[in-house]
């Protein structure tokens, strides 16, 4: 009944409803005596807190009472939404309590920074049973497209620093959803570092520069498909940025990101060669450079190596830039490549870039600028060489190639792929270092963007038996060669001129001829 029926009991009826305030009303238009009366002196005080419906709360048996229909009691509910906190890829919300079929709405976290958008709404609809919906946020820019706004102004030297940090920030937040890696941001970006090419640096901008290189570091792991038409432009563009800096920016800037390092080394004489060591401990790379007359310190896992003869170092001062990304498909090596046009199609899928792609350019004097490739062949000019550790031996077919932005590869559509590798005379294969070691040296006789090119099935010359093993340039197999000479042979084992005993197991290669696992000449 009425006289006993208090707000706690009320509340728990309404949460029982899915609404989450309450009022009860004493007087209630009472029902027909037809309707059946089930709970009296209802007390949800002993269940506080914990009742989830009536039935929960204490009361005499049900259907037992001494009531009628004069007695009834009812309640008001009303809903609302709690004070909540969303975070999505276009921002952080928190949302105030908001009464039930209600529209809350607050201002998009990320806006133009250039203000010449307006800046739109989030909204949230808090329904009629005070549970909130799902935010609408399709109004909202993101973080990612916010900051790239901000690069889509004209660059010039005041703002030079705080746009590339804008840029380093949108590339590395854009790997968090897939969503902004779009073609046109990656358009935005292109532009930018074409836009950046044009300003004068200097050593004062190296804080920038820095940020750039980070933002390709970034960059390079974006969706293929984004890339795809645009990455051969966006390397050239790099380069360009990289090598616009004078030489007056002497001792050099160094960035070590997760993929990609960059070492730009001003240099005042000529009169010695130059190696660029690139090793990576873990995640991270580190780049030194090294005199050719000074000792050679090596270091485990080199992907790259680069060797640039003193003739390339003309008069005064020289500044030579040398880069490395690991990411091997930020500059993608098509089904229909120039290079892979010798083999045939239904083998090209075996086929990949298998090392670090390197950059090596230099520049003279005070005009920055790239040297051009040059110009001859290694009786004119004493080639780089390029030497590439792959890190596995599984692989055949090595072939040294360079990218040549100028390219055009057809595509499936009827168009044309910007940028390709090139294989031939301008950069070839010197040396493989032996099979257990995969190191690969190509001489090259101009500056540019290198790789190798490999078979990635390697060449199984256990086929052919114990006897053979891969030629140097792993393409083929070559029987092996003797390496020592037999006395005579025993139970099991032979006895060598020098009167040590090798078993059969350990004998390759002896004799006129290696002998294969029974003891016979190949």
């Amino acid at each position: 009944g009425g006289g006993t029926f208090f707000q706690q009991d009320a509340e728990v009826v309404c949460n029982q409803l899915n609404f989450t305030v309450s009022s009860h009303v004493e007087k209630f238009s009472p029902a027909s005596d037809e309707v059946p009366i089930f709970l009296t002196e209802v007390n949800c005080g002993e269940c506080a807190g914990t009742c989830q419906g009536l039935l929960d709360c204490a009361s005499p048996p049900l259907g037992k009472h001494r009531c009628t229909h004069a007695m009834d009691v009812g309640v008001h509910c009303e809903a609302s939404c709690p004070q909540d906190i969303t975070t999505a890829l276009r921002g952080t919300y928190t949302w105030i309590e908001t009464p039930a079929d209600t529209l809350g709405k607050l201002n998009c976290a990320f806006y133009d920074p250039r203000k010449t958008l307006p800046r739109q709404n989030v909204t949230r609809l808090c329904n009629e049973y005070g549970v909130w919906e799902t935010e609408y946020l399709t109004e909202c820019i993101t973080f990612v497209h916010s900051e790239l706004l901000g690069i889509s102004i004209n660059i010039t030297k005041n703002n030079l620093q705080e746009t590339s940090m804008y840029l380093r920030n949108a590339t590395w937040q854009a790997l968090q959803d897939e969503f902004d890696q779009t073609p046109s941001n990656v358009q935005i970006i292109s532009l930018y570092l074409s836009n950046v090419t044009s300003i004068t640096t200097s050593s004062d901008d190296t804080m920038a520069i820095g940020n750039i290189v980070h933002g390709m570091d970034g960059l390079q792991f974006w969706l293929a498909d984004a890339l795809q038409s645009l990455s051969s432009r966006l390397m050239q563009s790099f380069v360009e940025v990289l090598t616009s800096l004078p030489v007056d920016v002497g001792h050099p800037l160094v960035s070590n990101g997760m993929q990609l390092a960059v070492r730009i080394e001003a240099i005042d004489d000529d009169s010695s060669d130059f190696n660029f060591i690139a090793h990576h401990n873990g995640q991270m790379f580190d780049v030194n450079l090294t005199r050719s007359n000074e000792p050679r310190v090596e270091v485990p896992s080199v992907p790259a190596d680069v060797r640039i003869p003193s003739s390339h170092l003309l008069s005064g001062q020289s500044r030579v830039t040398f880069f490395v990304l690991r990411n091997r498909t930020f500059l993608p090596l098509h089904n229909r490549s120039s290079s892979l046009q010798a083999i045939e199609p239904w083998d090209r899928e075996k086929f990949g870039i298998a090392s670090g792609i390197v950059g090596v350019y230099v520049s003279e004097g005070d005009s920055g600028g790239m040297l051009l490739p040059m110009v001859g062949s290694g009786d004119v000019f004493e080639n780089i060489t390029v030497r590439f550790q792959l890190n596995t031996t599984d692989f055949s077919n090595p072939t040294c190639v360079y990218w040549d932005e100028t390219a055009q590869v057809p595509d499936e559509t009827g168009g044309n792929f910007a940028g390709d590798w090139v294989n031939g005379s301008s950069c070839t294969l010197l040396m493989l270092e032996g099979a257990s070691i995969g190191n690969v040296t190509c001489t090259c006789n101009m500056f540019g963007i290198f790789a190798l090119l490999v078979n990635f099935q390697p060449v199984n010359c256990t086929e052919l038996g114990p006897c053979y093993e891969p030629n140097n340039a792993r393409t083929s197999c070559r029987p092996i060669k003797p390496n020592v000479s037999v006395g005579n042979y025993s139970t099991g084992s032979y006895v060598l001129d020098q009167g040590r005993e090798v078993h059969d197991e350990e004998l390759r290669c002896v004799s006129e001829g290696p002998l294969d696992s029974d003891g016979n000449q190949c």
